[in-house]
């Protein structure tokens, strides 16, 4: 055979598998839909079995009367709808709100408390997902004033001693959180001080060029994990870095 007959056959055989390719494609399309990619996509998605139960919560402590909207479905670019929801409930005394048996699938939840209080989660009713104990609804978990934070940091006794104000935010499982919030407060410089904002970074990591001093951290992710802590940045402490663990929930 000559050579370009060899080439001539070798394109067709590439033109054939790219047909092939294609037609593989098309026909596996109507699986693979954005909204059965969402729990891929979206962050923070909770699976769970039918009927959990959400409790919201006021700076840790159990909110009455405040609104639970549930939302059918999000997907990869999702935005909170401006639709009327499936449903409204309402947390009892306890703060508890039970779902009622729902088809199987996506849903946005959103809490709401008069005046400006909201927080929000997502879930996916399968199977084979958990029956968690609770699934927390924080409406404290926004950016808090000093006075907030301030106020709840009194009633711990550990302080993170550190050489270097750098560290690690993860999940309770120990995954990295990228784009995790802290706020920074100096501890003794009064009520009404504005914090110092950070991010952190792709891998959970964090920096910020700090003199040495007492410092309160206000760290917070999508509204479902939060830590207060107490952190004292001296040249004389052994520990350089800070690993920090956001719990569901609000800091204990």
């Amino acid at each position: 055979m000559s050579a370009s007959a060899l080439n001539l056959e070798m394109c067709n055989q590439a033109k054939a598998a790219r047909v092939a390719l294609i037609a593989l494609t098309l026909w596996l399309a109507p699986t693979f839909t954005p909204s059965a990619l969402a729990a891929v996509r979206c962050l923070g998605v909770w699976k769970t079995r039918q009927t959990p139960q959400i409790k919201v919560d006021l700076y840790g402590r159990p909110f009455a009367g405040a609104l639970v909207e549930v939302y059918r479905g999000f997907g990869p670019h999702f935005e909170p709808p401006k639709t009327k929801p499936l449903l409204v409930l309402t947390s009892d005394a306890d703060g508890n709100v039970v779902l009622p048996r729902l088809p199987r699938g996506r849903y946005y939840i959103l809490g709401r408390a008069k005046p400006d209080r909201q927080d929000d989660l997502y879930l996916e009713i399968s199977l084979f997902g958990r029956k968690w104990p609770d699934l927390i609804l924080n409406l404290d978990a926004t950016p808090g004033s000093a006075e907030d934070v301030l106020a709840r940091v009194e009633n711990k006794t550990q302080v993170n001693l550190i050489s270097a104000f750098r560290g690690v935010v993860k999940d309770f499982e120990g995954t990295p959180l990228p784009n995790a919030n802290i706020d920074i407060f100096v501890k003794r410089l009064g009520m009404n001080q504005q914090s110092t904002h950070l991010q952190t970074g792709s891998t959970g990591e964090f920096s910020a060029d700090l003199p040495e001093g007492q410092y309160v951290l206000h760290i917070y992710w999508r509204g479902i994990w939060e830590s207060i802590m107490e952190v004292d940045v001296s040249k004389a402490a052994t520990s350089e870095t800070l690993q920090i663990r956001l719990h569901p929930g609000p800091s204990t």
